[in-house]
């Protein structure tokens, strides 16, 4: 089938949509040349991208948003204290840089990868920039990023920087310009990444069309280094990526990329330090980590050695690091690279080390010196900005000299020692989809490159495009957007020859190739599924309870059974009950009503869906697209509402979705995780969750015989009305609504079935046999086995029922009790530390 050809549209295309596209003089335009014609890669562009039009654009950046908030990709996530996240912004129009513009970019940034890479093997080394006086001892020694601990440290595989950022613009002559470099935790990679995964959707056609270079060689690339070069003794090394946690603003990434990289995400209590070695703190006892790709700022990482009150590092972690035991990426001592003024001398460090000048311009910056009068070199043509900021100052022999204003201004310094000047940068200006036009804004590229191994540096062919927020003239942190990144080639993908697959490593650990799960992932998977359940227990029970509350015909002879029930499932306080047996059944409902939606109430749908979401946040490297898609809708449909603004319809429609949507939480749960020891945390907390449940209310109904109608209620809440109803063909009575949710070992709802599948899973977790509460657990499902109720059973403290029913209370907390103090307290007897340490 022959192609339609677009070309001949494309300029008329362009024409209606930019007449109001309006880029500042003075700065490079990425859309329009200086005749405000379109460049050559946004005119091809223009011919095969069917939806530049006002209606596919905006359809497009619909759906773009739309993909954002079903990924939930977020600034923060909802276990921040008010349960807010942020979303991520990403324009609809990609960035667009053509092959030959891309090359000589990509050439400078891995030269400059190379350099900084020996530029901090010299500072912790022999120091020749400092003794040639190339670089200023004070500019390095009295620099918060340079640490001392860190002297004589040659790091695995002799790679300081295994990834690198830096932040580039164009010049008004459309030549790049770095302007920042981030060497200690660089970020935004995985923000990169999930742009490119949305906007791939948008533009199908031409993005195939136009040979858009792929990201993932440089994921691929930092991983196979830190696999090859992690001090390993076992057959696969065990990679950790360590986070701040779910309370940091850049948790989602680091989720992310610890999914996409299938190493286990882990924050500072995960880990521990035995004989200079670090060990992940797992369910199964300590096991070894051999690479850290930390996401964690220098201070905070070892309040042993750096930052005494970090909550969020592992203490000895820098020890481990020194005796090589242990790599960690990026090394130590790396954030000395981020200062302004050590910019400022690339150039010359380049000629020192690399013999070379740099081969992509460096923002200028000079560093005014200390006290002691100590300056840095600047060059000539930098001369007329620093006489224009500090018109008194002298320049003489290419030295910038203290003049009056620069001590004044180093006397506001906090710490009254050095001075920085930065030129300020020109950036670029670019297309972005706003209000239903095309508008132009301010851009900053941040760039990354990842250490191949041998030397070199593997450039990402695209990075993270941030744009500036509405009448922004700058790109600043916390606002505005970013973009996708389209590096295009001059080689049709389908014919370059293919990156060779890895080989992938023997693995001999079947912790590592099950994957570790650690304590605290398991605690969060327990109470994760234990969450899910209670949530959904309520929301099914006041469904039932506000359809039958709004039937006229309903007794009020059911009340008092109805109310106990009520207070054990957390649809009412305890303080309320005297108040509201008195009150009329609309009176009733409305009260069930706000006490669902309202967030502060411990028990109420809100408070346990928003503990459910939390949990899960904590744990999201171990859950699905799918599952996060669910919980974010869940998430809406149960946010707190004010009092008495929910009606009865309103209120029935949203426990439908409710329900719905934890149902297919556990679905999913059930169909796609593997049956690892993570899964069966889960599956522990939910049934064991439910038999809290079962117990309680029949404890609660079992004072007097209920009527009929409450036991229908019972049934349809418990999702067994049909099951009973098909089995008895009666009305329903006691004995045989206790029979079928209490002893039917096949009920998934039933008593009997929850206690069976506690007992079957609890065994298999490591080290479980040493538990006394298995004991327990046999006896209650020896007492449910076979089991059958009689009226006389179930009331006046008769035997069997009546002391099961307090059994399993007693042994549900005794096994919650055991589980947190044998794998959720991240304590470990001295023998397990020695023997995993040898």
């Amino acid at each position: 089938m022959k192609r339609r050809d677009t070309s001949a549209a494309a300029p008329h295309l362009f024409e209606r949509l930019l007449d109001g596209y309006h880029p500042p003089e003075g700065h490079y335009d990425e859309l329009l040349d200086a005749e405000r014609r379109p460049r050559a890669s946004w005119e091809a562009f223009g011919r095969h991208a069917r939806e530049l039009s006002t209606h596919g654009l905006a359809t497009a950046q619909a759906r773009v948003i739309r993909q954002i908030h079903e990924s939930s990709l977020t600034h923060a996530v909802y276990a921040a204290p008010d349960g807010r996240a942020r979303p991520w912004t990403l324009d609809v129009l990609p960035l667009i840089v053509s092959a030959d513009e891309w090359a000589s970019l990509a050439d400078g940034v891995a030269q400059l990868a190379r350099l900084l890479n020996r530029v901090v093997a010299d500072l912790y080394g022999p120091q020749t920039l400092v003794r040639e006086g190339i670089v200023p001892p004070a500019l390095v020694f009295r620099h918060p990023g340079f640490l001392r601990a860190c002297h004589g440290v040659v790091p695995p595989g002799g790679i300081h920087l295994q990834n690198i950022a830096c932040d580039v613009a164009r010049l008004p002559d459309g030549r790049w310009q770095i302007v920042n470099v981030r060497t200690q935790t660089p970020a935004g990679a995985g923000f990169a990444l999930e742009n490119r995964a949305t906007i791939l959707r948008m533009f199908p056609d031409a993005f195939r069309e136009l040979h858009v270079g792929p990201v993932s060689p440089y994921f691929s690339t930092l991983h196979a280094t830190l696999m090859r070069t992690a001090p390993c003794d076992e057959a696969t090394p065990r990679i950790a990526l360590l986070t701040p946690g779910p309370y940091s603003g850049r948790y989602f990434e680091h989720a992310y990329l610890a999914r996409y990289f299938g190493c286990v995400l882990v924050e500072g209590a995960d880990l521990t330090v035995r004989h200079d070695r670090v060990f992940l703190k797992t369910i199964a006892g300590l096991q070894p980590v051999h690479a850290i790709l930390r996401h964690l700022a220098d201070d905070y990482c070892d309040p042993l050695e750096l930052r005494a009150d970090s909550a969020l590092g592992v203490p000895g972690l820098l020890q481990a690091w020194r005796a090589g035991r242990v790599l960690v990426s990026n090394a130590f001592g790396s954030g000395v690279l981020e200062s302004p003024a050590m910019r400022g001398l690339l150039p010359a460090m380049a000629a020192r080390l690399l013999g070379e000048p740099l081969l992509t311009s460096i923002l200028p910056a000079w560093w005014g010196g200390d006290r002691a009068g100590t300056a840095a070199a600047i060059d000539a043509d930098a001369a007329c900005s620093v006489r224009s900021a500090f018109p008194d100052a002298t320049i003489a022999d290419g030295v910038y000299r203290d003049g009056a204003a620069l001590a004044a201004r180093m006397a506001a310094e906090p710490d009254a020692q050095s001075c920085v000047l930065e030129q300020v940068p020109s950036p670029s200006y670019a297309p972005v989809w706003h209000d239903a036009r095309i508008e132009s804004r301010p851009l900053l590229l941040r760039v990354f490159a990842a250490a191949d191994g041998a030397g070199g540096y593997t450039v990402m062919a695209g990075g993270l495009t941030r744009i500036a927020g509405p009448r922004q003239q700058a790109v600043t942190s916390g606002s505005g957007g970013s973009k996708d990144t389209w590096i295009l080639s001059a080689t049709p993908l389908d014919v370059r020859p293919p990156d060779p697959p890895p080989t992938p490593p023997p693995v001999a650990d079947a912790s590592i190739a099950e994957g570790a799960v650690s304590s605290r992932a398991a605690e969060h998977l327990f109470w994760l599924g234990r969450y899910v359940e209670r949530a959904e227990s309520s929301a099914r029970l006041a469904r039932t309870a506000l359809t039958g509350l709004a039937d006229p015909s309903t007794p009020d002879v059911l009340r008092p059974g109805f109310f106990r029930m009520c207070l054990v499932n957390g649809l009412v306080d305890a303080s309320e009950m005297e108040e509201i047996e008195d009150m009329p059944a609309a009176a009733v409902s409305r009260r069930l009503i706000d006490n669902l939606f309202d967030g502060a109430a411990r028990q109420s749908l809100a408070f346990n869906v928003r503990q459910t979401v939390r949990v899960a946040g904590a744990i999201r490297d171990r859950l699905s697209a799918d599952n996060w898609r669910l919980l974010d809708q869940l998430f809406a449909l149960a946010a707190p509402r004010s009092a008495g603004r929910t009606d009865l319809h309103e209120a029935l429609a949203l426990l439908d979705r409710s329900i719905v949507s934890l149902v297919a939480v556990a679905g999913l749960e059930m169909a796609h995780m593997s049956r690892n020891h993570g899964w069966r945390f889960l599956s522990v907390g939910r049934h064991l969750e439910r038999m809290l449940s079962i117990a309680g209310t029949f404890a609660s109904l079992t004072p007097d015989p209920p009527e009929p109608v409450l036991l229908e209620w019972l049934l349809d809440a418990s999702d067994s009305l049909g099951t009973f109803r098909t089995r008895f063909v009666r009305q329903p009575e006691w004995t045989g609504v206790a029979d079928l949710l209490l002893f039917d070992e096949y009920n998934p709802r039933s008593l009997a079935f929850q206690i069976g599948k506690i007992a079957k899973h609890v065994p298999q977790l490591p080290g479980a046999r040493s538990l006394e509460v298995l004991t327990d657990l046999a006896r209650l499902q020896r007492a449910c086995q076979g089991g059958h109720a009689t009226q006389a059973d179930l009331f006046g403290g008769t035997p069997p029922a009546d002391s099961l029913l307090a059994d399993c209370e007693r042994v549900g907390q005794r096994l919650s009790d055991a589980l947190t103090s044998r794998y959720f307290s991240h304590a470990y007897e001295l023998s397990q530390v020695t023997g995993a340490g040898r």
